[in-house]
């Protein structure tokens, strides 16, 4: 807190008249007070703030307005082993998947709407690195013996 305590421009802090540039600034968000001190400043949002003499003077820094795609999630856990397309194979395979989200570049919450900013791919999926995951549903035994002929003495199959 600050408030004039003389007529030549000297600010009462902590009880004891100072200069100007000596006082220190309040910023006041929704969730938390913070405090700067002289020539501090502090970036919200698009807009930034520097604590000069005594008082937070605030503008508009060179960000985009509205909304802006956060950083990617980490991958997933790999997913349940899932068979392979016409699974002629006998093969399984898992997947990993990241996403990220359109936000308000002020407030930091989910975006509401269409944004331009925000029409790349919002979702990614890869294979599971993990090689040996679904190595425990398709495992490969030796041939078995042959199966006797369908048809004996005419040329069948086994």
């Amino acid at each position: 807190n600050t408030r004039r305590c003389s007529p030549q421009g000297l600010l009462e802090r902590g009880g004891a008249c100072v200069g100007p540039s000596e006082c220190g600034c309040r910023f006041i968000s929704q969730s938390e007070v913070t405090y700067l001190s002289p020539g501090q400043t502090l970036h919200d949002g698009c807009r930034e703030c520097t604590c000069q003499q005594g008082e937070l003077k605030c503008h508009r820094n060179n960000c985009q307005d509205g909304a802006v795609l956060s950083e990617w999630s980490e991958w997933s856990e790999c997913s349940p082993c899932l068979p392979e397309p016409n699974n002629h194979t006998g093969l399984f395979y898992s997947l990993q998947q990241r996403h990220r989200l359109c936000l308000n570049v002020r407030t930091g919450f989910l975006w509401s709407g269409d944004a331009p900013e925000c029409s790349g791919e919002m979702t990614q999926e890869r294979l599971c690195p993990d090689k040996d995951v679904c190595s425990d549903l398709c495992v490969w035994t030796p041939w078995g013996e042959w199966s006797p002929c369908r048809e004996p003495c005419s040329g069948g199959f086994r």
